[in-house]
């Protein structure tokens, strides 16, 4: 038998590391004439299943400067310091399970960019999410328990975005100005928890570009 060298070792265990490890909170600037590069990892709100549910679901919207959507949002902060924002390809949404290999269910990740079609998963009704998500051409699934990444590679339907914290989710215009689009997920068949349940994390890798500076502001 050969026995395998203390080198190998060390490359199985670092591919085993990299295979299972969380992505570490990262951010990089850069500033050009007016125009600011950013990128870094924003922290989506947890997904969830509530207590005798078998569906969850929510989305995350991608409004430059918002970071409505997100428990820490670096890339937005900055945004918020100026009037324009654009999510760059190269951006993507990674879903990390929190659940065991043998968790029955299944999660599925889809991208809208039209308001009309933003609009009317804002006014779903509990419970018709799930035949929404599975309705749309470009939706990703996969077991609750495996990892599932989407990438956003559909073109823009605007060269930038409105910087605005407080937008109007029921008026067209104004996610046409302001919201880029939303990546909505929906996690279901699962056998419903008796307490709300945590199924993982969504790490949104983040590539903006933001233009017409406003201004810092120091913070108290």
């Amino acid at each position: 038998m050969t026995k395998r060298s203390s080198k190998s070792k060390a490359i199985v265990k670092t591919v085993e590391q990299r295979s299972t490890r969380m992505p570490r909170p990262r951010f990089a600037a850069r500033l050009n004439d007016g125009v600011s590069y950013v990128s870094g990892n924003q922290y989506a709100t947890a997904p969830v299943v509530t207590a005798t549910n078998t569906l969850g679901y929510n989305k995350i919207v991608l409004a430059p400067g918002s970071g409505a959507s997100f428990s820490s949002f670096p890339c937005d902060l900055v945004a918020r310091q100026y009037q324009n924002g654009l999510y760059l390809p190269g951006t993507r949404l990674d879903y990390f399970p929190a659940v065991g290999l043998t968790t029955q269910g299944t999660i599925a990740i889809a991208y809208i960019d039209s308001p009309t079609l933003m609009k009317q998963w804002n006014g779903l009704t509990a419970g018709s999410q799930l035949a929404f998500v599975q309705g749309l051409a470009n939706v990703k699934t996969g077991p609750l328990w495996q990892p599932l990444t989407f990438a956003l590679t559909s073109p823009s339907r605007r060269k930038d975005y409105l910087v605005d914290n407080s937008i109007a989710t029921g008026d067209t215009n104004e996610l046409d100005l302001a919201v880029q689009g939303y990546f909505v997920w929906v996690a279901y068949g699962l056998v419903a928890p008796s307490s709300d349940l945590t199924i993982g994390q969504m790490v949104l890798h983040t590539k903006m570009r933001c233009r017409e500076l406003v201004g810092f502001v120091q913070t108290q």
